[in-house]
């Protein structure tokens, strides 16, 4: 995704209204691994995972993001994820600043590997970064999780201790308070990230801004609708939220939730499809996508 596309009418080489192909892409439909180099004032979203549930061909959730400036961010890292990383053809040492929305593991289970792994394979110069949310208690903040994810891998740390680390097997918490809305987190070579609080279990999950290049992605992570999005989404380019969808009877026959169960996580945790929709048409961005759905 670059800047400077015209609004408008369709145009023959547009995917649609407003949206088309970057002129150097190989493909407007498919995208290979490796295949395209970005542009310098490019943008690329990939998800690399979907779903809050697991199955073969989709994983937990997350979002990767590559700017032109060679910056990557990756935002949630849920269970599994990390597979569709290396299937991709990025090295693990690439990844090194990470934003969790909320301590649900479907958004963070890839984590210990990627720090395991990634600190082995090549990032020894530079420590693994981590951004999160506070709890309204310290137990329940990012950087608690961070610390017990550290004892559980005590052992494989110490056994990997034969290996060329350096600093690879370090990482920096960046924990922000929960509630600041639209609270600057990450700013930095022109990237500039802000957050906001959503409501989900607990003290919520935290929405995401990235703006860079006169570019913008929202990822706003978990929740119910929240109007905070209209707020802190306005001119956003790409609008990535959650959506559930309302299929009890056929999540109960594939993943084995009673119905009832289904239903009321979704009235009381999540985003249904019109709700996506009706917040998509106040902000009106150039395009909407969704995501957290088996």
């Amino acid at each position: 995704m670059t800047g400077g596309v015209p609004l408008g009418r369709w145009k023959e080489g547009q995917l649609f209204e407003g949206i088309r192909p970057s002129p150097h892409m190989r493909s407007a439909a498919q995208w290979f691994p490796r295949s395209e180099p970005l542009e310098p004032d490019e943008l690329r979203i990939i998800f690399m995972g979907t779903s809050p549930m697991i199955r073969p061909g989709q994983m937990n959730t997350s979002v990767f993001v590559q700017l032109g400036n060679g910056e990557n961010f990756v935002f949630d890292i849920g269970e599994g994820a990390i597979a569709n990383y290396l299937a991709g053809g990025f090295a693990l040492n690439e990844l090194d600043k990470i934003f969790i929305t909320h301590l649900h593991v479907d958004h963070f289970g890839s984590l210990p590997y990627l720090y395991m792994f990634g600190g082995w394979s090549g990032r020894w110069h530079k420590p693994l970064k981590v951004f999160g949310p506070s709890g309204r208690t310290p137990e329940y903040g990012t950087a608690t999780m961070v610390e017990g994810m550290q004892k559980m891998l005590g052992w494989h740390r110490d056994a990997f201790s034969v290996f060329p680390v350096g600093q690879g097997h370090d990482i920096e918490v960046h924990e922000f308070d929960f509630a600041d809305d639209g609270g600057v987190i990450y700013e930095q070579d022109g990237v500039r990230i802000i957050h906001w609080q959503r409501s989900h279990a607990k003290d919520g999950a935290s929405g995401y801004r990235l703006d860079w290049n006169g570019l913008s992605v929202v990822w706003t992570g978990d929740g119910r609708p929240n109007e905070r999005d209209i707020e802190f989404c306005e001119g956003v380019d790409v609008y990535i939220t959650e959506t559930q969808a309302e299929l009890m009877s056929i999540s109960s026959g594939v993943a084995g939730v009673p119905p009832f169960l289904g239903r009321y996580t979704i009235d009381t945790h999540h985003t249904p499809a019109y709700a996506a929709g009706y917040l998509a048409s106040k902000i009106n961005p150039r395009l909407l996508m969704v995501t957290h759905m088996d």
